[in-house]
């Protein structure tokens, strides 16, 4: 499971669309004042999320956050 957040609105709409068609499952989620907005993948190997994550950061110019561990 991998989650992409924003606070912008056009990028949200921007990595939808980019989402939608590369046909890949997901989820959406918007905070209740439209503050924050997240995009969850699901179904991915870590090899296909990889590839996925490096294919979108170059194609919208982004940088990639760390990956942070959660405890249980």
């Amino acid at each position: 499971m991998t989650t992409i957040i924003t606070s912008s609105t056009t990028l949200f709409n921007k990595f939808f669309t980019y989402f939608q068609n590369k046909d890949l499952r997901f989820t959406i989620d918007h905070t209740l004042n439209n503050t924050h907005h997240s995009i969850t993948l699901y179904d991915l190997t870590f090899h296909q999320t990889s590839s996925i994550i490096t294919l979108f950061t170059k194609h919208f110019h982004l940088t990639q956050s760390p990956a942070f561990a959660l405890a249980a």
